[in-house]
């Protein structure tokens, strides 16, 4: 499904209201298979998604084909002293949390759009709106296909 890339359209937002809806669809399809966990619930998500929406700096690129949303980024402007540090671990170095960074909160695209390239243009395009110096690539630690693909793309 390698043209499916092309055929993507993406919109970027700063307000979730109006298509909110948009992004808890997609979520619902691409953690399907969590979603009986709590902390992956629908419900779980949505409240953490306008949790999200309502704080400073926030970005959300949306990807379309066709009309149909097939994939999200989002994440907002974190300032010195966020609780987002606080969950951090090792604790990043002052020179990083200073300053306010960007935090790229969640990223998922439906699996028809998977290996298409989709999910790096939305990282692309949410990171052309910021201009805060440093993105840190936040995984659990069972997440190692998520830190191998972000380490390949901040470095070349």
């Amino acid at each position: 499904m390698t043209s499916a890339a092309s055929t993507i359209e993406l919109r970027t937002f700063s307000e979730l209201g109006p298509v909110r809806g948009d992004v808890v669809d997609v979520y619902a399809e691409v953690r399907a298979p969590l979603l009986h966990l709590l902390n992956y619930a629908v419900t779980a998500f949505g409240k953490r998604l306008d949790g999200h929406g309502a704080e400073p700096g926030f970005t959300l690129v949306l990807a379309y084909t066709d009309g149909h949303p097939v994939g999200y980024a989002y994440g907002n402007r974190i300032e010195h002293g966020d609780r987002y540090w606080q969950r951090t671990t090792p604790e990043p170095a002052q020179d990083y949390t200073q300053h306010p960074i960007v935090a790229l909160k969640e990223i998922g695209v439906r699996d028809a759009w998977r290996g298409t390239g989709t999910a790096r243009r939305m990282h692309d395009a949410f990171l052309a709106t910021r201009d805060e110096p440093y993105v840190p690539c936040l995984c659990g630690q069972s997440s190692e296909i998520y830190i191998v693909i972000c380490f390949g793309w901040y470095h070349r």
